[in-house]
């Protein structure tokens, strides 16, 4: 999996050249990004991607880092992030959050030069309409709140415009206790799914949520 390749710069865990982009043909890399954009910038990729409350501190950090020395290793930025100590991609021990305090950084950083949400909200509605009436499915996994909010947003705006949609999970379906520890990247998962009704169907009941507007 590229995620996990050191050379495709995804995590902080190994060393490797700051690049994150899914497709390295396309678009600007990560060390580009750090290494060029203002403060106010970077606040914003922070804090709207990452929903990092540290956004502009951080960013300030990455600013007067570079100014010393170029941005080119996913450990150099974390050391820009937070000090040579975090730069192995260690927690301190008695740090009292669960993820490491790069995690949304990293994730900020992988969304915006990959336009993750701006393609998942393009593909929803085409996924949607492709969905045969009557029998059609559409399950979509995230693993943050940010795509969560743009497939509920997705289904009910999509049931206006095809017709009922029928709500499959009233509550998203998450992993186990036992597939979290087999697999720790599942917990953040959450699964939500939809089946396109016919033109005429009405969704019922309290699960089913999304309906064409009279």
């Amino acid at each position: 999996m590229q995620i996990d390749t050191a050379d495709r710069g995804f995590s902080f865990i190994s060393d490797g050249p700051l690049d994150m982009r899914m497709n390295r043909k396309d678009g600007l890399n990560a060390a580009e990004v750090v290494n060029n954009f203002a403060v106010e910038e970077l606040t914003r990729i922070f804090l709207e991607y990452g929903e990092d409350p540290q956004s502009r501190r951080l960013a300030k950090s990455v600013v007067a880092f570079r100014e010393t020395k170029q941005i080119s290793t996913t450990f150099e930025l974390t050391e820009a992030l937070l000090g040579a100590k975090w730069a192995n991609g260690n927690r301190p021990r008695g740090y009292p959050f669960k993820n490491h305090p790069a995690t949304r950084v990293f994730q900020a950083l992988r969304i915006f030069v990959n336009r993750e949400l701006e393609v998942l909200e393009d593909s929803l509605p085409s996924a949607m309409k492709l969905l045969r009436p009557g029998v059609g499915r559409l399950g979509v996994i995230t693993f943050h709140s940010l795509e969560d909010r743009i497939v509920k947003k997705a289904f009910r705006e999509s049931a206006k415009a095809i017709g009922g949609v029928k709500d499959l999970t009233r509550k998203p379906i998450v992993p186990t206790k036992e597939e979290c520890a087999s697999n720790p990247r599942s917990r953040s998962a959450k699964l939500r799914a939809v089946e396109r009704l016919l033109e005429d169907e009405e969704p019922t009941g309290r699960r089913n949520k999304y309906k064409k507007d009279r």
